[in-house]
């Protein structure tokens, strides 16, 4: 099930191991803007997505656990319509992710969601090469 976020979703998550140093210092991020929250059943948090206009430009931020596995997919539909509608709704023509270089799942991630990679940012966040991702409509 994919609800709006709670306050702390993000620290619940056991993020992927690529993003263990974005989930320490960036998680209470997604407390001030809009999110949502993927939980399984039994209410473990397996993802938030979340979204936010910044200089007149969308942001895009996701934190995806390990045990998200064949949820990807429900996911992904459901980012991508929420993009979609949080873009037309906040009035932006673009919308901007990070992702760290050499992070496989994460680059997949962008692709699924429409993005394309603009440029490479070096040493972005904790002194480690970034990608920046734009999505326009």
């Amino acid at each position: 099930m994919i609800k709006k976020y709670k306050i702390g979703d993000a620290l619940k998550i056991d993020v992927q191991d690529e993003q263990v140093k974005e989930a320490e210092y960036n998680a209470s991020f997604f407390d001030g803007i809009t999110a949502y929250s993927m939980v399984n059943q039994k209410g473990d948090v397996l993802a938030v997505l979340g979204f936010r206009v910044f200089d007149e430009k969308g942001e895009c931020f996701a934190l995806m656990g390990k045990n998200i596995g064949n949820r990807m997919i429900e996911f992904v539909r459901f980012a991508n319509k929420k993009i979609k509608v949080e873009m037309k709704k906040q009035k932006v023509k673009k919308v901007f992710m990070t992702v760290k270089d050499g992070f496989i799942e994460a680059k997949r991630l962008a692709f699924m969601l429409g993005f394309s990679e603009v440029a490479k940012l070096p040493l972005f966040f904790d002194e480690k090469d970034y990608l920046l991702y734009v999505r326009k409509e």
